[in-house]
């Protein structure tokens, strides 16, 4: 019996399904990389929200008697409705890919390409609802 045996479950044949494969193929690991930067563009998207929304005025402000910008800065909200559309293709292709490699009992689809592809979805219609009339 080989070392990459996988053990059965449900009373199955021991011997009825051996791993022949011995390391990750471009494709998985294509996908891996896809999961990664998409949460990285995750983020880089959330900072450019959180910097082209208006500043709160708090005690700081106040004491030091700095003005605080009441308006949404517009030069910034189209870098994230981009990065959002850019996120939603890749990761249509990383659903793409995990497709092409879901062939064997074992394969699993990433969990964390699917989030992303419907976060970013949601975020872009919500990008879209929100800040339409002040981008387009």
């Amino acid at each position: 019996m080989s070392y990459n045996t996988i053990y059965p479950r449900n009373g199955q044949d021991k011997k009825s399904y051996v791993e022949k494969r011995r390391k990750d193929d471009w494709i998985t690991i294509t996908i891996k990389v896809i999961g990664i930067v998409g949460w990285v563009f995750i983020i880089a998207i959330l900072s450019i929200v959180d910097s082209a929304k208006p500043g709160q005025e708090d005690w700081l402000t106040r004491l030091t008697g700095a003005e605080v910008s009441h308006h949404w800065n517009l030069a910034l909200l189209p870098y994230g409705l981009f990065l959002l559309i850019f996120v939603l293709v890749v990761t249509v292709f990383g659903i793409i890919f995990n497709r092409m490699r879901h062939r064997r009992k074992t394969d699993r689809y990433n969990i964390s390409v699917i989030i992303l592809c419907v976060g970013s979805f949601i975020g872009l219609i919500y990008y879209i609802i929100r800040f339409g009339e002040l981008i387009f």
